[in-house]
């Protein structure tokens, strides 16, 4: 985490505003008991394949995300974190056909606008997929979306001054040197001097 500023906002950090705006408005369950009193909101893979007593609300981040190199070069990152997750709306219980779909997909639609005012322009939504298989107990059913998320990683002050300490000391070099470049370092602004002339 860098010194000199907030930390970032990650995915978790996403997650949590998401349940924090359920939890505002009053649809986030009060008793996890008891489904009349909201809707059940877990997060993790221990809760994967887990029966219950919906609406419930089931985030489960990707095993794996990516690091991508940095949006803004004037900026102070070092580069970029990608990290998917996958979203499951289990709308409420009943044995009426069309409304089990109806109120999965309208949870579904929720927490999509949920997501859209947590992660704005950093996220992107994908396809939405059915379960195969309604659970045999229960009458509920339930939509997954995967969205994935970007957050900056931020540079290290720490590290910065100790890498700079290093290098003045001269016991570290801190990269092979490049052929194609002079030593020092590159200027941030330069000027250029142009004089037009009439060829005639």
């Amino acid at each position: 985490m860098s010194l000199g500023g907030p930390a970032p906002s990650t995915l978790s950090d996403v997650l949590r505003y998401v349940k924090a705006l359920y939890v505002q408005t009053g649809l986030a369950r009060t008793n996890p008991a008891d489904p009349a009193t909201g809707i059940e909101i877990l997060t993790g893979e221990r809760y994967d394949r887990q029966e219950g007593a919906p609406p419930r609300l089931f985030f489960r981040p990707d095993k794996q995300g990516r690091m991508g190199p940095v949006r803004e070069l004037t900026g102070r990152s070092v580069g970029t974190w990608t990290h998917g997750c996958n979203v499951y709306a289990w709308g409420a219980e009943t044995t009426a056909d069309l409304d089990r779909y109806d109120a999965a997909i309208a949870l579904a639609m929720q927490v999509r606008a949920a997501l859209h005012c947590a992660v704005a322009a950093r996220g992107g939504a994908f396809e939405v997929v059915r379960a195969d298989e309604t659970s045999l107990v229960t009458f509920g059913e339930d939509y997954m979306f995967r969205f994935e998320y970007t957050w900056d990683i931020p540079s290290d002050d720490a590290l910065e001054q100790a890498a700079l300490a290093l290098a003045q000391a001269g016991e570290y070099s801190q990269s092979p040197t490049d052929p194609d470049r002079p030593n020092g370092p590159t200027p941030q602004t330069f000027s250029v001097n142009v004089v037009s002339q009439n060829a005639r």
